[in-house]
């Protein structure tokens, strides 16, 4: 069996893209690419990391405890095994099902238009001249697009088949940036019966009109208590911010409106699947009240232990090792 997983890893090496990365880190660092790169590989196998993996958390300034404690995406993986049953996880992470499970969370007009008869269609046009259309299996910010009613005819050919609403943020989340919705990002784990908050993440957009760090989008950590952001905001080339670099909205030190309303839906949403428990939660946060956007049943693992957030270099597992069996992560 190890034999066999360790081959399967050789064939799945991107070699072009960790020689690049290597030099690129090799340059940060001024150590030799060929050193950095076979650190990579070692990762690979000893800490199930990824070439990003290796990059976005600085494992070439890591020590062996540090690495350790790190949430890799071949740790990820397994950790998703063993909390999310796979076919309940599928209507969590498609976005029809998802509106279904999840109705008394939207607090927005939403349509499915497979089920929808030609008057229901009509009548959400009329409604709502502008309007999102999605795809079910959207990810990162795609699958998404903005549309008015002289628009509309081809979206149930090109797969558009949920319809929604736009959401209207809350005016201090909108100062702090208006190009997009800025949403939050929980992450929850429901371990014996209690909805634990793993972690906090306020996501900004920068001149897009998604938030998502793939995107050119930012996240600062949150304290979950308070609702107030921590750290600085870091992109995904790691690069922290504690005022928005276009509004100059200061970041740090940002209150997240109607924060103990968040927590209260969060953790009522978290019990719905008791099936998927391992969840990171899209919340957007209206002038009167929290919704839900989505839920992802494979949430990012990079996000809730970026560099900017970590200043003690733990990960991730200390905390999950305290609410889950040892044996996940062995």
């Amino acid at each position: 069996m190890q034999l066999r997983y360790l081959a399967r890893r050789i064939r799945s090496m991107d070699t072009k893209r960790m020689c690049r990365t290597a030099e690129a880190i090799g340059k940060k660092t001024r150590k030799p690419a060929i050193v950095i790169f076979a650190d990579m590989v070692y990762c690979g196998f000893r800490y199930r990391a990824g070439y990003s993996d290796y990059s976005l958390f600085e494992f070439y300034d890591r020590t062996k405890a540090q690495r350790e404690t790190y949430l890799t995406r071949g740790k990820s993986n397994d950790l998703i095994r063993a909390c999310n049953q796979k076919d309940r996880a599928a209507l969590v992470e498609n976005k029809l099902s998802f509106c279904k499970l999840y109705a008394d969370f939207l607090g927005r007009d939403v349509l499915d238009i497979t089920q929808a008869a030609p008057r229901e269609i009509d009548a959400f046009r009329a409604k709502h001249p502008v309007f999102f259309a999605k795809t079910p299996d959207g990810m990162c910010g795609s699958g998404v697009r903005k549309v008015s009613c002289a628009d509309a005819g081809q979206l149930a050919q090109d797969g558009f088949l949920l319809w929604e609403e736009p959401i209207v943020q809350h005016p201090r989340m909108n100062a702090l940036n208006p190009s997009c919705i800025n949403t939050l990002r929980v992450m929850t784990l429901l371990a014996d019966g209690d909805v634990h908050v793993l972690g906090v993440f306020l996501r900004i957009g920068n001149k897009s009109n998604v938030d998502n760090l793939n995107a050119g989008g930012m996240a600062a950590k949150v304290d979950a208590e308070t609702g107030i952001v921590v750290y600085p905001a870091a992109d995904k080339n790691g690069t922290a911010h504690t005022a928005h670099p276009t509004t100059g909205a200061a970041i740090v030190g940002f209150q997240i409106p109607l924060w103990q309303e968040c927590l209260a839906m969060i953790r009522r949403a978290a019990l719905v699947e008791p099936s998927v428990r391992y969840l990171g939660w899209d919340v957007a946060v209206t002038p009167t009240a929290p919704v839900l956007v989505e839920a992802n049943a494979l949430p990012g693992h990079d996000i809730c232990q970026l560099p900017a957030h970590t200043p003690a270099k733990t990960g991730l597992i200390p905390i999950l090792r305290e609410l889950l069996p040892k044996e996940i992560f062995a």
